[in-house]
């Protein structure tokens, strides 16, 4: 079953804050570099440190259509914490 996550939202995965530009709400990730994705936790798993900072290429789709996307997911920095 492919991702169903809202991966364009700011609370969402790794992957989410620099594609935002190739991510929408509602698009539906079925690959990542060649590879499916059946829901967030294959998504993370895929995200490993040998991924982030690097291109790579999307399958999703997108109201009925299937497209291609190229996005290089960045390390998701905490905020600082006030104390």
């Amino acid at each position: 079953m492919p991702c169903r996550m809202p991966c364009a939202s700011e609370r969402c995965c790794p992957a989410a804050r620099p594609s935002r530009q190739a991510l929408r709400v509602g698009d539906v990730l079925l690959m990542l570099d060649g590879i499916a994705v059946g829901g967030a936790d294959d998504l993370l798993r895929l995200l490993d440190a040998g991924r982030i900072g690097r291109p790579l290429q999307l399958s999703l789709m997108r109201e009925g259509r299937l497209l291609a996307r190229t996005v290089t997911p960045q390390e998701r920095v905490q905020p600082a914490r006030n104390t």
